[in-house]
């Protein structure tokens, strides 16, 4: 039987694909969106990546990131399909290659260094030519606005702050804002959510 999400993946293949393709839930990753990786003998591994209403605005905001970052040469997935169906959204991408950084089997100091050489790639970027604002202001707002819809999840905080209410989180967060040095970043930059090839 074919669950919702596999169906909707179907979709964005075309349909002598979707008769041969093999489709596999991935489970690491906390974006809210449905992720499957679409395997296919003879073809590099595809992922779609699923969002129902709730979240397909941020799904929607990434493909736009993606769009922006590899027009200005940033090694990023290829949006290869994009589907917008009643109530989800849903966008095909394919495998950037190399392996997440945290399992990476270069040796160390390579694998700094590489890392080190991306996130300057991304800092060289005029910030003033970037559209997406992530601001300390801007952040505090979202946050402000998710303690309000009470969308917190204490779970997620970091054990230092397990005790602390989220509103007395963040208005000491409010109250001790850095001044900003605004460049492009990652976003999230976690060793999971960077690809680092044997090349480096």
């Amino acid at each position: 039987m074919i669950d919702n999400n596999e169906a909707i993946a179907r979709t964005l293949l075309d349909p002598s694909d979707a008769r041969t393709a093999r489709f596999e839930p991935v489970t690491s990753g906390m974006s809210g969106a449905t992720v499957i990786r679409v395997v296919q003998p003879g073809c590099s591994d595809r992922f779609a990546k699923i969002a129902d209403a709730a979240i397909a605005d941020a799904l929607r905001d990434e493909v736009t990131r993606i769009a922006w970052l590899s027009a200005r040469g940033i090694t990023v997935p290829r949006i290869l399909r994009v589907n917008e169906q009643l109530g989800s959204y849903a966008v095909l991408m394919d495998a950037v290659r190399g392996t997440p950084a945290d399992s990476s089997p270069l040796p160390i100091p390579q694998l700094v260094g590489a890392l080190a050489r991306a996130l300057a790639a991304l800092h060289r970027l005029p910030p003033d030519d970037c559209p997406f604002d992530e601001t300390l202001g801007t952040r505090l707002s979202r946050a402000a606005a998710a303690i309000t819809a009470d969308e917190i999840d204490v779970a997620q905080f970091e054990p230092r702050n397990r005790d602390s209410a989220p509103e007395m989180l963040l208005a000491r967060l409010t109250a001790q804002q850095p001044a900003e040095d605004i460049v492009v970043v990652h976003g999230d930059a976690t060793l999971s959510n960077m690809i680092v090839d044997m090349d480096g």
